[in-house]
């Protein structure tokens, strides 16, 4: 048996019937060859309870394993139990051949899981990676919209690729740094001001540890980049590839090693002024970020 792994990914749906069913027939016209589906949050509306679950089904006629973490907008959903169809944060690590499939929607205490080649799901990006958006979007009012419990996790987990959304400026996007391939799938409910279905998908082939990322799009046409020519499937009205129109943002820079590790001493002030020390710690800090004056 093959140790490849195959996943159909996408996010950011946010209770658009219209664009699942735009999505699923692209899927089956194209005849895309993958293992499972991962949605990073986002799939619902809580103002329309029932969209949830119909979107769920819909993308059932797919006929293969759907894993999913819950996003912002996925609250106040009517939920029943389909088959083949896992909230990440219930099952909890999910091993498929060779990899285990990791998800932390509204749960960030990581798992402990055996060693392994570890795909790790959110909904929110990493803070200080692939997440800048609206300040209305970001919990810290900033810029960015990645929370640093996930940087966290990374840390913990280490994975081999992570999987997220909700940050839209940077998605269709995919950046390989520190040993982990970031994918920001976000987001399919794009449209035009014309009302055309430009959202994105991508294929994830895992093969040997090493993961290769194509990328589709409603109404997408296949097309060179004017910028870095590659052969890539673009809406047609767009001329270059979202990496190279985030390429100014995608530089890396290496972060000193003092900032990782931070020591906290705890003392007491008794009443005769003497000083008793409680206890000294070390806390190690995740500092895995790209080159971003607005992050440190």
């Amino acid at each position: 048996m093959s140790n490849s792994l195959k996943i159909l990914a996408f996010s950011d749906v946010h209770g658009r019937k219209d664009a699942i069913e735009k999505f699923v027939n692209d899927v089956k016209r194209r005849k895309v060859d993958f293992d499972i589906i991962v949605i990073a949050g986002d799939l619902g509306n809580p103002q329309k309870p029932k969209v949830f679950l119909e979107i769920l089904k819909k993308i059932s006629e797919l006929k293969k394993p759907i894993y999913f973490v819950r996003g912002n907008w996925d609250v106040n959903f009517l939920w029943e139990q389909l088959d083949y169809v896992y909230d990440l944060d219930i099952v909890g690590p999910v091993p498929i051949k060779e990899y285990i499939v990791v998800g932390h929607g509204r749960n960030a205490k990581p798992y402990p899981i055996q060693e392994g080649k570890v795909i790790l799901i959110t909904h929110y990006p990493p803070y200080g990676i692939l997440d800048k958006g609206r300040k209305l979007e970001a919990p810290q009012n900033t810029l960015h919209s990645g929370l640093v419990e996930v940087n966290y996790l990374i840390d913990f987990y280490n994975p081999i690729i992570h999987i997220f959304g909700h940050s839209h400026s940077f998605g269709g996007v995919e950046f390989f740094f520190n040993g982990v391939m970031y994918v920001n799938v976000a987001r399919l409910d794009r449209v035009t001001k014309s009302g055309s279905h430009i959202g994105n998908y991508c294929i994830i082939n895992i093969e040997g540890g090493k993961a290769r990322i194509n990328w589709f799009y409603l109404n997408g046409i296949w097309k060179n980049c004017s910028n870095c020519r590659r052969r890539v499937h673009l809406p047609a009205n767009w001329r270059i590839c979202r990496r190279c129109s985030r390429k100014r943002d995608l530089k890396k820079e290496k972060i000193p090693e003092f900032y990782r590790l931070i020591k906290v001493k705890v003392q007491k002030i008794n009443a005769d002024k003497n000083i008793e020390d409680l206890a000294l710690l070390t806390m190690r800090i995740p500092i895995q970020t790209i080159k971003d004056s607005t992050v440190l």
